[in-house]
């Protein structure tokens, strides 16, 4: 695949995601090329944030303590906070491949359960890896400010719900139980580990 069609795919399946999943001589992104395009707008997403926090901590430092931010935020005393900020925004950055590769892992595994568990026909694994791959556009919000990261979380999960309907023939019903069972299963092991504290210490 070309870059141009590799951009082509990666936004279709934002602007277009049942156009994307309806044909299988559809030219599909790969995972390792949707996660660098996605990578593109997560290093946007932390210069924007980088920019907010400056122009916050000049605006607080201006209206609450009226003296210039060099004086009150970069003297020895005062400057852990300010970098701890920046680092975690960069530290987000050039670990955003690596969190982005764990998300693909861990719904490629959630969704290939179900659909192995309702013995989906034709390839599983190539149809769970275009469902999670598609879903991985969703990051071009993330070049919003303030709220791209909220947003990118939503329509994630909307992705995953139309790539399952597309690819794997879900019901609505069923994609829901999908994408909740994450939680489902982390209030159990939670209940399960209260239990087991409490049983421990009678």
């Amino acid at each position: 695949m070309t870059l141009v069609t590799k951009l082509d795919a990666y936004f279709k399946s934002l602007i277009a995601p049942y156009s994307y999943h309806a044909k299988e001589t559809n030219e599909y992104i790969s995972i390792s090329d949707s996660v660098l395009l996605s990578w593109i707008f997560a290093i946007i997403n932390g210069i924007f944030r980088i920019i907010l926090i400056n122009l916050v901590l000049i605006s607080l430092s201006s209206y609450v303590l009226g003296q210039d931010l060099d004086i009150q935020l970069f003297h020895k005393d005062g400057n852990f906070g300010y970098y701890f900020l920046i680092l975690s925004s960069i530290l987000d950055i050039i670990f955003f491949p690596l969190f982005a590769l764990f998300i693909v892992q861990f719904w490629s595994f959630i969704i290939r359960i179900f659909a192995r568990f309702l013995r989906v026909d034709g390839d599983i694994d190539l149809k769970v890896e275009r469902v999670v791959t598609g879903s991985l556009s969703s990051n071009v919000f993330m070049a919003v400010p303030i709220l791209g990261t909220f947003i990118q979380k939503i329509s994630s999960l909307i992705l995953l719900f139309i790539g399952m309907r597309s690819q794997l023939k879900f019901s609505s019903a069923l994609s829901i139980c999908v994408l909740i069972s994450p939680i489902i299963i982390g209030m159990l092991i939670a209940i399960v580990a209260m239990t087991f504290l409490i049983l421990k210490n009678l």
